[in-house]
């Protein structure tokens, strides 16, 4: 997971704080807490009890490559584009077996769950493009 928003709440002058870059270190006015990292990574100064955490994270997005397209994120590519990078990950059979392990784990961490969220299913043949 990626570091979305970097933020506290002192507990004591209910001041929100947020740090929106590496090094961007921030106090409370009272001084009691502090916050720091950006979107890079998460510090805190005070003691735990004295501050709300309101950080935000999101998803590591999923980019793949496709010709002609360049780099595309997987919830940019449409459906039928993602049910034949499917239909050949599951397929192909001219891979060796480590990159058969590497295309079926890229098949059951990513592209099943995209096809589920859409309402997707598996296609037994090619869909024309």
């Amino acid at each position: 997971m990626k570091i979305k928003r970097n933020a506290i709440r002192c507990n004591k002058c209910k001041d929100i704080i947020e740090s929106t870059h590496r090094h961007d270190f921030r106090y409370c006015s009272c001084q009691a807490v502090a916050v720091d990292g950006g979107v890079d990574y998460l510090r805190r100064l005070g003691e735990p009890a004295d501050y709300e955490d309101l950080s935000a994270f999101v998803e590591d997005e999923v980019f793949l490559w496709r010709a002609g397209h360049g780099v595309l994120a997987l919830h940019e590519i449409d459906d039928s584009h993602l049910r034949n990078i499917d239909l050949h990950l599951r397929t192909r059979n001219d891979r060796t077996p480590a990159l058969w392990a590497s295309d079926q784990k890229l098949r059951s961490e990513c592209i099943t769950p995209e096809m589920e969220k859409r309402g997707l299913e598996p296609v037994d043949e090619e869909i024309p493009w």
